[in-house]
């Protein structure tokens, strides 16, 4: 099994920087559609989302500049 691609690795390799825009851009209107329904999640203090962002890009922004 060591070598062998999951279908999801597959499904990756075959996304553009288009398609990965577009999934994001579907989350941010997702969690928009969310907020709208239950408003106590925007009364919020903003700087917990930032935080939040942060947290979450840091993974990511690694394995960027470390190529």
């Amino acid at each position: 099994m060591i070598g062998k691609k999951s279908p999801v690795e597959k499904l990756l390799k075959k996304l553009t920087t288009a398609d990965i825009a577009l999934i994001k851009l579907s989350a941010l209107c997702l969690g928009i559609f969310v907020a709208l329904y239950f408003p106590q999640i925007a009364e919020v203090d903003p700087v917990y989302y930032l935080g939040a962002a942060i947290v979450f890009a840091i993974k990511p922004l690694t394995l960027y500049f470390e190529k």
